[in-house]
């Protein structure tokens, strides 16, 4: 894994000619956490998203998609999909609960001026980081699935989130941390 914090999307393909896309790992490449008294608050640059390659199972290919490839995604991604311009941010708010060396997140998600539930999230110590995965459904936030090649080529209601930080803190620390990633 990239260096800590990191925040990573991965969207999936469906359709009749599915076996054409790729799978996609995506990464937002500015956004700031905090924690401070059993709240988290992360704020993210929708416009900072970067395509990193393609998925092939569960291995990633940082060479699966050409530059003009990745681009043309990311610019889709930007303009059409997340209207980066007029809803510049996303943000995440939610109340961790520790659970020994793990933790549990109950929040929402403000994603193109709507906010929305989440289902519980589970943080993990995974070696040196500890990992929050969720998976939304673009949907709820009034993303319509893309959809190319008259629609026999589409990407999964489904976005599957990953967060990794440091695990340098106890997750019940009533010390509050705060995590930056900037390009």
């Amino acid at each position: 894994m990239s260096e800590l914090p990191c925040l990573r999307l991965f969207v999936f393909k469906e359709g009749l000619l599915s076996r054409l896309g790729h799978d996609l790992r995506l990464s937002v490449q500015s956004f700031e956490m905090t924690l401070e008294t059993g709240t988290v608050v992360g704020r993210f640059r929708t416009g900072s998203i970067r395509v990193d390659g393609a998925m092939k199972g569960d291995d990633f290919d940082p060479k699966g998609l050409s530059p003009k490839d990745m681009a043309k995604i990311e610019n889709t991604v930007h303009g059409e999909i997340l209207q980066t311009a007029k809803y510049p941010e996303a943000v995440f708010e939610a109340s961790l609960e520790p659970r020994g060396d793990t933790g549990e997140l109950r929040g929402s998600l403000t994603l193109l001026g709507r906010r929305r539930a989440l289902d519980t999230i589970r943080v993990l110590p995974m070696g040196d980081r500890l990992v929050a995965q969720v998976t939304i459904e673009p949907t709820r936030w009034g993303i319509k699935p893309y959809k190319g090649l008259a629609g026999a080529l589409k990407i999964q209601d489904r976005i599957d989130i990953e967060i990794a930080i440091a695990a340098d803190f106890a997750l019940d620390s009533i010390e509050a941390r705060r995590w930056e990633r900037q390009p």
